[in-house]
């Protein structure tokens, strides 16, 4: 394993030799207890080829409370990432 490396903030396993890709998560509301150091933004490198379901296993949030946008739109969970990227969690919002 001397060719790999765990990045420290989302777990995820990447080569040392690979070009890691850099994107914006953007969490709001309740959800911004869940973010470094209690800001509401962060970067964070990824693996090229990582899709929004690798993320998801990579942050802890509740998979129940979150409604996802990535560049202002929905995305299925094996979608792709580029570099530059914006990832947003929205909370759930529910009535009655």
């Amino acid at each position: 394993m001397e060719s790999q490396k765990r990045h420290c903030l989302t777990g995820l396993v990447y080569r040392k030799d690979s070009k890691l890709l850099q994107i914006n998560i953007k969490l709001y509301g309740e959800l911004k207890t869940y973010t470094p150091g209690d800001h509401t933004e962060f970067k964070m490198m990824i693996e090229p080829g990582a899709c929004l379901e690798d993320i998801l296993k990579a942050i802890a949030i509740p998979h129940d409370r979150f409604v996802t946008l990535i560049n202002g739109r929905r995305w299925k969970k094996t979608d792709k990432f580029v570099q530059g990227d914006t990832l947003v969690f929205l909370p759930e919002i529910s009535g009655g």
